[in-house]
């Protein structure tokens, strides 16, 4: 048999604390002055039953109904409970969960389940048994192999004072990145992170990076683009906007994404803004994720469009032409690489598409085009592992929506290009992740050059 502990080690809450909940039923229940006298009533020695019973004496809730107000307080504990899944996965029919915690054990039941668990457990819940010792002295005739939490003195010090065997869980704490993107004013963009991170369980370096750095950037550019565009009809282009596309449409306005690449752009120029007008609203601004203006003069020769390039590669001018462009009417940028300071590879690898590159677009009737795709450059597992967060969020997103809009909208510019910048010098940081790419840097440098060569025609 092991014990766990329950709160920051089996599950965690949505918010932190609980004060969200509270706040809620105060505005429910129309109990003016409720979180002040709730907050104070908790003196970390009653359970939730003397908490309000002291409640209903000070006259901060009716007796008529405290019991409706506590059974919601509960329900609402409930549904705000979310799995940390590497700890859950831990669990045997038989275990036993211990918590010093004012919420009944049935309460603390329905959470766990509610998170996911599916073992068959035993719960011990008390005011402050694992604090004092009181439940470690209670088990010397029956100690756990393992006692596992979160508060190091105890769930760690104190079992071990006693003689069973414990660890510590550090997780459920926002890490470091999460950390710099609360303390810049974006606590709810740290809290979806650090959800989807603890609902994952243990990850992959790809699944850390897309949900740590690069779910938080596409964020940051949504906002970023959205003021500069506002209501415009905004088209992202692939491969390398696809998750960019799924986030804006789901958090901001809906908008549209069209697979599109420079070697159509390079070998069908005039069928491309035919492609492109066709398969865009009216008045759309293109955004392409990195760019060095090479492909939008090139079609510019043949007509116009407004482009956003999230990077423009001003110093990396000429990576696939002879010259360097010259920037047609119509194209703008975000940021430039000699501000990112990086040339960007790692970031075009966090949010490749599924699908490879456009190779080709034939229109075999009068406005019908079919495309034509090349393989995958990433296998299926880190496409997978790249696209998870950004789904994750998707799933979640009537939970944070409101917040994290609110909390960008209220962010300076210059903080969300510098929160833009750090973002990115981490993600192109990591090369660790390059031991898994050679295949993909052998067939985008195939690529590359292949387009150079048109370009240079």
């Amino acid at each position: 048999m092991n014990s766990f502990d329950v709160f920051d080690t089996l599950i965690a809450r949505r918010y932190v604390n609980n004060n969200i909940i509270l706040s809620h039923i105060e505005s429910e229940f129309n109990l003016s002055g409720f979180v002040t006298a709730r907050n104070a009533a908790d003196t970390g020695s009653r359970s939730l039953q003397e908490i309000y019973n002291a409640l209903e004496s000070n006259n901060v809730i009716d007796s008529s109904i405290v019991q409706e107000v506590m059974d919601r307080e509960i329900s609402l504990e409930i549904e705000t409970a979310i799995p940390i899944k590497e700890n859950i996965d831990r669990v045997n029919d038989g275990d036993l969960l211990i918590s010093d915690m004012y919420l009944p054990a049935y309460a603390i039941r329905e959470m766990v389940r509610y998170a996911g668990l599916k073992k068959q457990v035993t719960i011990y819940q008390s005011n402050g048994d694992k604090n004092s010792g009181k439940i470690w002295k209670a088990l010397q005739n029956n100690k756990p192999k393992l006692h596992l939490g979160d508060n190091l003195h105890s769930d760690v010090t104190s079992a071990k004072q006693h003689g069973i065997n414990a660890e510590h869980y550090p997780g459920t704490q926002l890490n470091s990145i999460e950390q710099h993107i609360h303390n810049n004013g974006l606590s709810h963009l740290a809290l979806l992170t650090r959800e989807i991170r603890i609902r994952n369980g243990k990850v992959s370096p790809f699944f850390n990076v897309a949900n740590s750095l690069n779910l938080p950037w596409l964020f940051i550019v949504s906002e970023m683009i959205y003021r500069k565009h506002n209501d415009s009809n905004i088209v992202f282009l692939g491969r390398d906007c696809q998750l960019l596309q799924r986030i804006y449409s789901s958090y901001y306005n809906t908008s549209t994404y069209l697979p599109f690449s420079r070697k159509v752009a390079f070998n069908q120029p005039a069928e491309s803004l035919k492609y492109l007008t066709l398969h865009s609203p009216s008045d759309s601004v293109l955004v392409d994720i990195i760019s060095t203006g090479a492909t939008w003069e090139h079609l510019s020769k043949f007509g116009s469009n407004n482009i956003t390039a999230i990077i423009y590669s001003n110093i990396d001018g000429n990576r696939y032409t002879v010259d360097k462009p010259i920037l047609p009417a119509g194209f703008d940028f975000l940021t430039k690489n000699d501000e990112v300071l990086s040339t960007g590879l790692l970031l075009e690898v966090m949010n490749c598409a599924e699908h490879g590159h456009l190779s080709s677009i034939n229109e075999i009737a009068t406005n019908v085009f079919v495309s034509e795709f090349g393989e995958p450059e990433l296998s299926t597992y880190i496409i997978n592992e790249i696209h998870a967060p950004v789904q994750k969020a998707i799933d979640i997103k009537m939970y944070y929506q409101s917040a994290i809009r609110e909390e960008l909208k209220n962010i300076s510019d210059e903080t969300l290009k510098q929160l833009f910048i750090v973002l990115v010098q981490n993600i192109c940081n990591q090369s660790v992740l390059n031991q898994h790419l050679g295949d993909f840097y052998a067939k985008e440098n195939n690529y590359l050059n292949s387009i150079k060569l048109q370009g240079s025609k």
